[in-house]
C-alpha cells in the first residue's frame, strides 16, 4: 500500500511540474460566438430603422382607406335613400348606377383588407425569424458593460413593433368584418331592387294587356 501511494505522489508531482505548478484554467460557460453572430445578423437583416417607417406608412394608408370608406358609405346611404324615393319608372334606369357604386365600395373594402393583411405579414414574417434578444443580452452582461442601455431600447422597440402588429391585425379583422357586412347589405339591396323591378314589369304588362283588351273591344 505504501509503494502504491508513493507512486501516486510521484506521478502527481510530475504532472504538476509539467504544468508549471499552475492549476488548470477555470472554464466559464458563455454563449458560442456563432450564437451571437446569428442573432446580430438576424436583427441586422430585420432592420427596425427601415421596418418601422414602412409600418407607419402602412398605418397612414389604412387610415386613408378608412376615411375614404366612411365617405363612400355615407354617399351610398344617401344614394340608396334617394333611390327609394324615385318613381318605379326611374328606378329601372338608376339601378345599374347604384349597383356600380355598391360594387366600387365593396372593392374598396376588399383592397383595404388586403393592404392591412399585407402590411401585417411584412412585419410579422421578418419579426418571427429573429431570436428573442433577452437571453443573448443577459448572457453578455459580464463581458459587455453596456447591456443596461441596449436592452431596454431593444425591448422597447420590440414591444412597440408587437403593439403595432396587433393594431394592424385588429384593423385587418375589422376590415374583413366590414366587407362582410357590406356584402350582406348589397345582397339585401339587390333583392329589394329586383323585387321592385319585377313589380314594375308586372304592372306594365298588366297595363299593356288592359290596353290591348280595350283596343280589341273597340275593334269588335
Amino acid at each position: 500500500m505504501a509503494t502504491i501511494n508513493g507512486d501516486d505522489t510521484t506521478t502527481a508531482g510530475a504532472l504538476a511540474g509539467a504544468n508549471g505548478d499552475h492549476p488548470p484554467p477555470e472554464t466559464t460557460t458563455t454563449p458560442k460566438p456563432s450564437t451571437f453572430q446569428t442573432a446580430v445578423s438576424a436583427w441586422r437583416t430585420l432592420s427596425l430603422s427601415t421596418l418601422l417607417p414602412t409600418l407607419d406608412t402602412a398605418a397612414q394608408s389604412l387610415q386613408t382607406h378608412q376615411r375614404t370608406a366612411l365617405l363612400q358609405r355615407k354617399d351610398l346611404a344617401q344614394r340608396t335613400k334617394d333611390f327609394r324615393k324615385l318613381p318605379d319608372e326611374a328606378k329601372l334606369t338608376e339601378f345599374k348606377d347604384l349597383l356600380k357604386h355598391y360594387q366600387s365600395y365593396v372593392d374598396l373594402l376588399t383592397e383595404q383588407g388586403k393592404d392591412a393583411a399585407g402590411a401585417f405579414m411584412r412585419v410579422y414574417t421578418p419579426l418571427s425569424d429573429v431570436p428573442d434578444p433577452w437571453p443573448l443580452l443577459e448572457a453578455a452582461v459580464d463581458a459587455v458593460g453596456v447591456v443596461e442601455e441596449v436592452l431596454p431600447r431593444a425591448e422597447g422597440e420590440r414591444e412597440d413593433l408587437r403593439r403595432r402588429c396587433e393594431e394592424l391585425e385588429a384593423r385587418a379583422e375589422e376590415s374583413e368584418r366590414e366587407a362582410e357586412r357590406e356584402r350582406e347589405w348589397k345582397e339585401i339591396a339587390e333583392g329589394e331592387v329586383e323585387k321592385k323591378v319585377k313589380e314594375v314589369e308586372e304592372g306594365w304588362q298588366a297595363v299593356l294587356r288592359e290596353k290591348e283588351d280595350n283596343w280589341t273591344a273597340k275593334e269588335s
